[in-house]
């Protein structure tokens, strides 16, 4: 063992700045590795364990606050045989103007607000029944950044200016995620909320009554799926509802909410499971590098000791002792790098845990991932001791007289491709192009690092130019239906809204969830009832045609699949005691509520809904007409009618939904893009100082011949920069085909099945001139080094 060690440690020497990159680059692996797994595996469990602490819910429903639906919400969860307690708690769901009192721009956004003062058995957090000063707001984790504890949070209703401090968060499972549920979850005194029905009546209208239903131990430990919790309740709230609903027909009463755990525990993990699965993905794209850099690295280390494998082989070392040391070497380092960064991911875990909170809205609660440390510690370098086995298979080759001869067992007749005779190219230029065709396996290989750094740091590029960016592409992509302003309103206003001045477009919307049969199977499905799909602006075709006839219903592929059902199938639709059979006609792809939804014209609605009579109108403006512009308009129209109208600014509501998934790919994006610089770093920095050690004598005649420090460098320079190019064409290449299969694979949770991703030519000239950039001045500055070169002292030394 000894005498392995002692070759091994002789070959480190030989190879030290070799093993100093293949050690820092297996560092940033293990370090990203170590990150990115703790916070997928740990991300359930900080749910989870949030969700105990606060005494959750395994259902909620949440309903308008008059008798009859507290009635009925409470009679559909107390009779369901497998909820052993009921809890019901009132809140306000305004639609308000905010803003930070140091801001000057307003933003309108939903808010859920429950009082202080209410004391709670579930869904319970540490401020409630505390009371709490009458201006004091709290406000949902993931706004942490935008609205710091001290500041002050700005509430406009009307013309009135409320000033409320910021005197903490919440962190509640259910509304952890904007994404989840449009509405910030957020608590205020019963005093101020008193004060601002007084003064402002029209909220009467958004009281609500939010009813839980706690799940029995039995079917708990059963594992009784949430979701079918969910539906028994909702159907039993339908039936009991619907003889309302058909009595009072102006009464919105199918205007209701109903979650489960098991639904919002996974959709809270989405965007955080995203960000970590590319850090896992680019952690895997920087160790893929390493072990490039490592068999290159391997390969030319062989060559370069050819003479001195032969002496070690004379004198009684074997083939398998020199692999066996070699693998030794290239193990221990990635042993060493891997450890080391998982030292530093445990050092620094404190800031990715900050990150991963921000985006996932809850407080991280776990302690270090010690499976993550192992897994990383025990992978990486077991990789690693693999692929030397098989890149040292190279010793095999050669017999001890040919490793004695230098490897060389016959003479070089390959053309020479750059003849200075036949050239007038300057002589660094002939040089590098000789090096070029001369080092095909190095090229390629420095070809294939660029080409994959290319590509990821152009998925990047495109993961925040096509999601994060701009709402309007996020939009267009999860199939959402929106516009400049939402108005309420009866059936007979979409015509007067097309009337408006500057109304470019009306989309009339109502929201119900049936339930949908088919076979045996049977699922409750939101589904989207439109006044014409002519008005739609985002749907995403996958298959068939959309809806024409009020015999007919489209479905998103995920639900079909749920159902079993295909394209021309009769599917059964039901809503409280009617029900009616509707015809598939297409499928399309719709990202909210998990991917599953259907959708049907107004007149199909009408054959099951007992009352249809008012329903939300998205009104998209021209160009350059604003929320204000229309909401002006709408205001007109109201006072010549003679009502008033309920609107809301769906722009600012879907920024301030995605604003976490905007900022976070905005990060992704940064940190790749640094990533990628320092990897071109080491990489060419490897491959100049092997370069310099391999032709240092014949850079000596060079100089001895005349050529100046200058033009070595030169050469040096120029000749990785075709590889590079290469690399960097490739790259940008398949850059638009990996994010797409990419961005498939990341929301195929959502059944989409049609991801537009697209990297702009910009992106592809400024990444490539960057590395390009990169590789230059790393060549040039590593370069340097041959102005120590002194020909006399070399034609001396032996």
């Amino acid at each position: 063992m000894n005498r392995l060690f002692f070759i091994a440690g002789n070959n480190a020497k030989k190879q030290k700045g070799d093993m100093i990159t293949f050690f820092l680059l297996t560092l940033v692996a293990a370090f990203l590795l170590f990150d990115a797994i703790s916070a997928i595996t740990g991300m359930s469990r900080v749910l989870d364990d949030r969700f105990a602490e606060t005494r959750g819910a395994e259902m909620m429903l949440i309903t308008g606050d008059t008798d009859e639906e507290r009635d009925c919400a409470r009679r559909a969860i107390r009779e369901n045989a497998h909820v052993k307690d009921y809890e019901a708690s009132p809140a306000l769901c305004p639609i308000f103007r905010y803003r930070n009192a140091e801001n000057e721009e307003w933003k309108e956004y939903s808010f859920l607000i429950e009082s202080t003062s209410t004391e709670k058995k579930y869904m319970v957090h540490e401020l409630n029944g505390a009371g709490g000063a009458k201006n004091e707001i709290y406000l949902p984790l993931y706004l942490k950044g935008q609205f710091p504890i001290g500041d002050t949070m700005q509430i406009r209703v009307d013309d009135d200016i409320y000033d409320l401090r910021v005197a903490g968060y919440v962190e509640e499972p259910y509304f952890c995620s904007s994404m989840n549920i449009t509405t910030y979850y957020s608590y205020l005194s019963q005093e101020m909320m008193d004060t601002m029905l007084a003064e402002h009546p029209v909220l009467e209208d958004a009281r609500r009554i939010i009813s839980k239903a706690v799940m029995d131990e039995e079917s708990v430990t059963a594992g009784y799926p949430t979701s079918d919790l969910e539906k028994e309740i909702t159907d039993r709230y339908k039936e009991l509802i619907n003889p309302y609903g058909n009595a009072h027909p102006e009464r919105n009463y199918f205007n209701y909410l109903s979650v489960s755990w098991e639904f919002m525990r996974g959709g809270s993990q989405f965007i955080p499971m995203i960000v970590s699965g590319i850090v896992m993905l680019f952690a895997v794209i920087i160790f893929t590098v390493a072990m490039i850099i490592i068999c290159f690295s391997i390969r030319n280390f062989i060559q370069r000791s050819m003479k001195d494998t032969g002496v070690l082989e004379a004198s009684g070392y074997t083939v398998k002792e020199l692999r066996a040391a070699l693998t030794m070497q290239t193990g221990l380092v990635a042993l060493l790098g891997t450890l080391a960064g998982i030292g530093l991911g445990i050092a620094t875990f404190g800031a990715f845990e900050n990150v991963i909170s921000a985006i996932l809205g809850l407080t991280w609660n776990q302690p270090v991932n010690a499976v993550a440390a192992v897994m990383a510690a025990i992978v990486l370098p077991a990789f690693v001791i693999l692929i030397t086995r098989g890149v040292s298979r190279a010793y095999l080759k050669y017999t001890v007289l040919d490793a004695l001869r230098g490897g060389i067992s016959n003479h070089n007749y390959r053309k020479n491709h750059f003849s200075f005779e036949k050239t007038a190219l300057p002589v660094p230029v002939v040089l590098s192009m000789k090096e070029m065709m001369g080092s095909k396996g190095r090229n390629i290989a420095l070809a294939l690092i660029v080409a994959i750094l290319t590509i990821s740091t152009l998925m990047g590029f495109g993961c925040y130019e096509n999601f994060g960016k701009s709402a309007d592409k996020l939009i267009e992509l999860m199939g959402f239906e929106a516009g400049t302003i939402a108005v309420t309103g009866r059936r007979e206003l979409g015509d007067e809204l097309r009337k408006l001045k500057g109304a470019e477009n009306v989309l009339g919307v109502y929201k119900f969830e049936p339930t949908y049969s088919f076979g045996d199977k049977e699922k409750t499905v939101t589904t989207y009832a439109v006044d014409d799909m002519e008005n739609t602006l985002h749907t995403i075709l996958i298959d068939g045609r959309t809806v024409k006839h009020d015999n007919e219903v489209m479905l998103t592929s995920s639900i079909a699949r749920d159902l079993g059902v295909k394209i021309g199938d009769v599917v059964t639709v039901s809503f409280g005691d009617a029900s009616a059979d509707y015809l598939v006609t297409g499928l399309n792809q719709r990202m909210e509520q998990m991917g599953r939804s259907g959708c049907m014209i107004f007149e199909a609605a009408e054959r099951i809904l007992p009352n249809l009579s008012v329903v939300d109108y998205y009104v998209t403006g021209a160009a350059d007409v604003t929320f204000a512009d229309l909401k002006k308009e709408i205001d007109r129209l109201g006072t010549e009618r003679g009502e008033t109208y309920a609107t809301a600014d769906l722009g600012e509501e879907l920024e301030s939904t995605i604003g976490t998934m905007s900022t976070a790919m905005r990060a992704l994006c940064i940190g790749i893009a640094i990533l990628t610089v320092l990897v071109v770093i080491f990489v060419e920095a490897l491959i100049i100082r092997a370069k310099i050690v391999r032709e240092w004598r014949g850079m000596g005649i060079s100089k001895a011949l005349g050529m100046t420090s200058g033009g070595l460098i030169t050469q040096i320079m120029l000749s990785s920069i075709p590889a590079v190019t290469a690399g960097v064409l490739i790259g940008a290449l398949f850059s638009q085909p990996a994010g797409s299969s990419l961005c498939i694979t990341a929301f195929s949770i959502f059944g989409l099945e049609k991801v537009p991703f697209h990297v702009p030519v910009f992106y592809m000239i400024a990444t490539g001139l960057a590395i390009l950039a990169v590789a230059l001045v790393t060549a040039g500055i590593f370069g340097l080094k041959v102005r120590k070169i002194n020909p006399v002292e070399m034609i001396t030394e032996e």
